[in-house]
């Protein structure tokens, strides 16, 4: 039996959400995990640790070590190659252009660098399908309100997107039906790009897809895929912003209702040129199909446990994406269906609140832990403000359910929507 200081490593930049999932996942597969995050300035440092070390200890695992970025690239890889680590995976998407990174300069198994920008870049992403003959979402990079507006006019009095080109979950996406909203949307989005200081983020503005949003996880090895599960989004809208998170629904790849979103989604993979690792892709279908909408080169996200998932599916995420890289491609799809299907139906509520609140006390799971479906609870900690939900990360709280029949899930839902409208059963709170 090797010993913790002889395992080889397998390194995870930016490991979080689901993918710390993968503490686990490389244990038991042998091998010791090491945890790299990115660069931050001394004064942001404690701040991280704070979030970094909570969602590490998600699942229980004891801590690997950390290792925090240099603000030089070349003495990070030098501190990388003397760990001589066996893969670097991305565990978020900010995580990905330093895991290719020095994947290709280690020379170990990876996605390529040179599509880096096809899975980071909305604007790169959507004009790769185009050139490729693709369906696509007519896509446009905007330096002034002046030329969100024209692109506005262009669509004749039609619904826009506007949204930076690398944010994730829902963070300042608009829709837009006027030219004030566009100028707001784009004004608010330029003092968002400019905060973040990262030059190579613009803003985007995008044609409306008015349809039914879908996402499906996959796992690529060798550039072929396998669907694990989808899920489909019922969103609400936010007042003054764009659509926020409800309830997420899972369904089995395998179903022939979804063979032609499957289809398509393999076909923009292929396209994106990924050959290995964990794929999240969101799509909309209306009535000419599918086409996506954006694409994250790593687990979805939301804190999914690894319990949860094995309850759900067949074989969890990150366990899928860990041999992608590790088994041979015979291997591989010998073990894993191009198609899965879920053992038993799920679903995902998140809190959304109408305003900001002031949380004295937390009762979600000692209230919800009751009803037939539930599994577990993502609480957000108390004596604290919960702003206005308009994102993923401005939620009151996220709910897993789970059971063998939809009507439990949906009886269990009804009574869960009804507490959002009060409020009182899962929080002691008052209006800030």
């Amino acid at each position: 039996m090797k010993t913790q200081q002889n395992k080889q490593k397998i390194v995870i930049v930016e490991c979080y959400s689901s993918s710390v999932n993968y503490i686990h996942d490389i244990r038991e597969r042998g091998y010791e995990p090491v945890l790299l995050e990115c660069y931050a300035p001394i004064e942001e440092q404690k701040e991280i640790r704070k979030i970094n070390d909570k969602a590490y200890a998600f699942n229980g695992d004891s801590c690997p070590l950390i290792l925090m970025a240099n603000k030089q690239y070349e003495e990070t890889l030098n501190i990388i190659r003397e760990l001589s680590p066996l893969l670097i995976l991305p565990g978020s998407d900010p995580g990905l252009e330093l895991s290719l990174r020095l994947s290709s300069d280690l020379g170990l198994k990876s996605n390529p660098l040179s599509i880096l920008w096809n899975l980071r870049d909305k604007f790169v992403t959507q004009n790769t399908l185009k050139s490729a003959g693709i369906r696509h979402i007519k896509s446009l990079i905007v330096n002034t309100e002046e030329e969100a507006v024209d692109f506005y006019r262009k669509e004749q009095g039609k619904k826009v997107v506007i949204k930076p080109t690398q944010a994730a979950a829902t963070k300042n996406v608009f829709i837009c039906g006027s030219e004030h909203e566009v100028r707001k949307a784009f004004r608010i989005n330029d003092k968002f790009v400019k905060k973040r200081n990262n030059k190579k983020e613009k803003i985007i503005i995008q044609q409306y897809i008015n349809g039914e949003e879908y996402v499906v996880d996959t796992v690529s090895c060798d550039g072929k895929h396998v669907a694990l599960f989808g899920m489909k989004y019922k969103k609400r809208i936010c007042e003054g912003f764009g659509k926020i998170y409800d309830t997420d629904f899972y369904f089995s790849t395998d179903d022939d209702s979804v063979k032609e979103l499957v289809d398509y989604c393999f076909k923009v993979l292929s396209c994106l040129k990924v050959k290995y690792g964990a794929v999240h892709s969101e799509f909309m279908i209306d009535d000419k199909g599918p086409v996506l909408i954006e694409t994250n080169a790593r687990p979805a996200g939301a804190f999914q446990k690894y319990s949860f998932q094995d309850k759900v599916m067949e074989n969890h995420e990150t366990a899928v994406s860990l041999d992608s890289y590790l088994m041979s491609p015979e291997q591989f799809f010998d073990r894993y269906p191009e198609r899965m299907h879920l053992k038993q139906p799920a679903a995902v509520k998140q809190i959304c609140l109408e305003e900001p609140i002031f949380v004295e006390k937390v009762k979600i799971t000692e209230r919800l832990s009751k009803l037939d479906s539930f599994n577990y609870a993502i609480e957000n900690g108390e004596n604290s403000v919960y702003p206005k939900t308009t994102d993923l990360d401005s939620n009151g709280g996220i709910i897993y359910l789970t059971a063998p029949d939809c009507r439990t899930i949906e009886k269990d839902l009804k009574e869960i929507n009804a507490l959002e409208e009060r409020l009182d059963e899962l929080f002691d709170w008052h209006r800030t």
